[in-house]
């Protein structure tokens, strides 16, 4: 009978797994401790040191991710230059390079999310706390061959913890006083034969939050998670591995950390209106007349101004607040998800190959509440329910390596359901003021339901040319059919009664609002279409290893985003509804260096990537409008460097030089101030209005990130380990809203840790944002409120204090 395996066999693959990183091998007990760690990595599905993978791949290791108190995706881009994440209230923009997918239920990513080898179709699936995470590697620029379901960006893979041949049993506690947050994590690894060995992991946290609601009095946002995994390794035979894992998560909200960041602008025939004589006299909204240029609205509105915005607010709520002051002012807004993800890996060593089989099933369902106006009034509130199911199966062939000729050979399935449910209680009669009985209050419901399933197959081989020299080939063929069912239709206010079309009464109402919110007004319909499509993606890299460790590389990749359809489509019209495949085609030449004995590491690539038919989401004001943007391209230099100083002090770093820019991108939808101030660039087309953002650019000039950590002997058994981290995010500007750049912005976190040097107690305090630096990661206009704006407001200074004990 075979054994699990034991801390040397770990070193030599079984680590990989579990995510640990390793001390560089080949070296004496002395010099162990001046080296700098090698850490095993999976990039090319394949357990191999980072130092010896051809391809742009930046690691987070499990002991940063703990020291830093990582708990989530949004938390983990501050480590990685290149990757950006952006949480928002139902989806999570995910970024690599400067390209992402738009906010749209019907966008596929663009960076694909993998979690123990299974791929995420939606960010949900896996959106509870970060719990015993070993290793999260971050492949940057298109993944044509192995990773290739929508990776035209990139890919981030999560590995977690794996159960080992020893009894362990681990456990944390935290507080953070400023939100009063508790979390508890605890693990339990127990060997149950020389065969058996299970590993449990579970997290619990509560949180009150950093923002106070001055309409409802709570605290925001409230957090409560249960996060439970369980693991077994088997090991029946030295031929024969098998891991299942199934984990269950519970993730509830209330309160969404967005705040009003700007007041000003015109009130224009929109909310909201503060006198009886403005409402009597408006008409409805006309920016522009055929062929006309655009012209200040003001010369046929009223000009209402921030102040008088501001009295608008505040004859809701008195105490309401705006810009970075860590206050919001609107309705009760809730959140809960509850996922469901099982995986089943079995590996087979048949000698000159290994047969893996990756069998996954994830599901979740959840239910939010949301004040989408951003305000204390109660214009517009939308329920939204999902339900989402994944089913997905992967086998390799996978050749053992040493010889001439080394190759990967495999078949993925994937089968995904999804269904989302909004209704948006909208209410006009702000509008008016106090003239009038009429109750002007409806409800938009909008559903929307898409089946996908996918079929590839994929290969990759590599031909060792000479000991140092290897050519490596492959691609990617897929094949993806979609249907959906989208449906919009409207209904009496805070109910799902529809409207009646024959109804003169119930058409005046709609129209009326179509006239001061005409993109919230959309045409009711009921469409089913489906859509199919072929993909090839092919890859091409030569690889040279270098004296003494490291190598270069030069390769060339494709990669492919699915096509869909338009979860918010306002009418039945093709255009609206289907968009097209994106692809991408990257360029990248790069050298991971080994130096000085093997204690610095350094990574670097120059890349060159160019996007066709870019699938973007261009917020209005009211809406978002989808479509394929024509064409984009991004060049720049990233790289990393890790140095092992001393066995006391180790050093890290990364940067992103970043160049990225629309090539084509015509008729796009106008911004805020394009329709309604006067600023130039916006023409009608059809009955909207548009413009052309060729040549404009996109993304960050420059991103950074540094880090030090140093080990003190107290003791001969205690030790106090400190540690540092700097992150600095250049001046962006994202693609929902290009009328806005954010600016650049420096953050730094320190912490350390007193505990016994092997198993045993520990205890430790982290600043985190030491400087108290506040700024919007992103923000956006309010939706009809020309001239307020919303923004996600980075977190304050914050301590967290820990305990903990591993056995």
């Amino acid at each position: 009978m075979a054994q699990i395996a034991t801390e040397t066999d770990a070193t030599k693959g079984q680590e990989a797994q579990s995510g640990a990183v390793v001390a560089a091998p080949n070296a004496s007990p002395a010099a162990q401790g001046r080296l700098a760690d090698e850490i095993i990595v999976t990039a090319t599905k394949r357990a191999s040191p980072l130092e010896s993978v051809p391809v742009a791949v930046s690691v987070v290791t499990g002991e940063t991710i703990k020291n830093l108190n990582i708990t989530n995706l949004s938390e983990l881009s501050r480590q990685t230059p290149s990757l950006s994440i952006a949480e928002g209230g139902e989806q999570t923009g995910v970024s690599i390079r400067g390209f992402s997918a738009g906010l749209n239920f019907g966008f596929d990513p663009a960076v694909g999310l993998f979690i123990d080898g299974i791929y995420a179709g939606r960010e949900r699936q896996f959106r509870g706390t970060f719990l015993d995470v070993s290793r999260v590697e971050v492949l940057r620029g298109p993944q044509a061959a192995l990773f290739g379901k929508n990776t035209s960006a990139g890919a981030v893979l999560i590995t977690t913890g794996q159960p080992v041949d020893r009894l362990e049993f681990n456990n944390r506690l935290e507080w953070t006083p400023r939100s009063d947050r508790y979390a508890y994590e605890g693990v339990l690894n127990v060997p149950i034969t020389d065969t058996l060995a299970t590993r449990v992991a579970v997290r619990v946290s509560d949180e009150q939050g950093f923002f106070r609601n001055t309409l409802t009095g709570d605290r925001e946002e409230q957090q409560r998670d249960v996060i439970v995994r369980g693991t077994a390794l088997w090991k029946p035979t030295d031929q024969l591995t098998v891991r299942l894992k199934g984990e269950y998560s519970d993730y509830k909200r209330t309160g969404r950390a967005f705040q009003v960041s700007q007041v000003s602008g015109l009130a224009v025939g929109r909310p909201l209106l503060t006198t009886v004589s403005q409402a009597a006299s408006t008409t409805p909204l006309v920016p522009f007349a055929q062929g006309e240029a655009p012209r200040p609205i003001a010369a046929a509105f009223s000009d209402v101004g921030a102040a008088a915005r501001l009295s608008t607010y505040r004859a809701y709520d008195p105490k309401f607040e705006f810009d970075k002051n860590y206050t919001l002012s609107k309705q009760r807004e809730t959140a809960q998800v509850h996922s469901k993800n099982v995986a089943l890996e079995i590996n087979y060593d048949l000698g000159p190959v290994t047969l893996t089989s990756v069998t996954g099933y994830s599901a979740y369902d959840s239910d939010d509440g949301r004040d989408v106006d951003w305000n204390p009034t109660t214009f517009l509130y939308q329920p939204i329910t999902q339900d989402y199911k994944q089913y997905s199966e992967e086998l390799r062939l996978t050749s053992a390596t040493g010889g001439k000729f080394d190759y990967l050979v495999g078949l993925y399935l994937l089968r995904q359901e999804f269904f989302v449910d909004r209704q948006t209680d909208v209410d006009i009669n702000l509008f008016f003021g106090s003239v009038g009985n009429v109750d002007r209050r409806y409800a938009t419901l909008a559903r929307f339901a898409q089946d996908t399933t996918s079929a590839s197959v994929f290969g990759q081989g590599t031909y060792n040319l000479t000991d140092r020299l290897h050519v490596t080939v492959g691609g990617r063929y897929s094949y993806e059919k979609k249907k959906i069912d989208d449906f919009l239709d409207y209904a009496r206010f805070g109910t799902k009664i529809p409207l009646d079309p024959n109804n003169p009464a119930d058409n005046a109402l709609l129209a009326t609002a179509r006239a001061f919110a005409p993109g919230l007004v959309g045409q009711r319909h009921a469409n089913s279409a489906k859509r199919s499509e072929t993909n090839f993606t092919p890859e091409a890299r030569v690889a040279f290893d270098l004296e003494g460790g490291g190598l270069i590389y030069a390769s060339v990749a494709k990669g492919v985003r699915s096509g869909g359809f338009n979860s918010g489509s306002v009418s039945p019209t093709e255009a609206d509804l289907e968009f097209g495949a994106e692809k991408t085609t990257g360029f990248e030449l790069g050298t991971k260096l080994v130096l000085f004995d093997r204690r610095v590491r350094v990574n670097l690539a120059a890349f060159y990537q160019t996007f066709k038919d870019l699938q973007t989401s261009v917020y209005t004001g009211e809406s978002f409008d989808l479509r394929n943007a024509g064409k984009a391209r991004s060049l720049g230099l990233e790289g990393d460097i890790n140095i092992r100083a001393s066995s006391r002090l180790s050093l890290s770093g990364g940067f992103l030089l970043l160049r990225s820019k629309f090539i084509e991108n015509t008729n796009v939808a106008c911004n805020i101030t394009q329709q309604y101030f006067g600023q130039p660039g916006c023409k009608r087309f059809g009955n909207g209005f548009v413009q052309d953002l060729s040549g404009a650019r996109f993304g960050p000039r420059f991103n950074g990130q540094a880090g030090v950590n140093y080990t003190l002997p107290i003791t001969d058994s205690l030790e106090l380990d400190s540690y540092a981290s700097l992150t600095y995010r250049g001046t962006s500007r994202g693609g929902n809203d290009p009328d806005v750049d954010q600016p650049s912005t420096t953050t730094i976190d320190v912490g350390a840790t007193l505990g016994r040097k092997d198993k045993g107690w520990y205890a430790g305090v982290l600043l985190e944002n030491v400087t108290n630096v506040q700024h919007y990661f992103f923000e956006f206009e309010a939706p009809a409120q020309i001239g307020t704006r919303i923004g996600a407001l980075q977190l304050p200074r914050r301590v967290t204090m820990r305990v903990g004990a591993n056995f």
